[in-house]
């Protein structure tokens, strides 16, 4: 475990946060990758993202593109 990175959330963490961790892991994996090392990606719970994209679609008031994803999934 001498080169590994971590980045956790729990499901009392705000929603906010839940949904960038994502993001942020990803993040790291392309900044390590571009550093020339050899890197896995993995996601422990995908389906705990996506109800938190649900929850700030519906925050936000729009309508969720498909059964999982919020619209703003799609502007990417």
């Amino acid at each position: 475990m001498d080169r590994t990175t971590l980045v956790a959330n729990t499901s009392n963490m705000p929603v906010a946060a839940r949904e960038a961790s994502i993001y942020t892991g990803i993040t790291l994996s392309e900044y390590l990758r571009d550093m020339g090392y050899h890197v896995a990606m993995m996601a422990d719970s995908t389906s705990r993202w996506a109800e938190a994209l649900r929850e700030i679609s519906g925050r936000l008031a729009e309508m969720p593109a498909g059964e999982y994803l919020c619209s703003l999934l799609h502007a990417a």
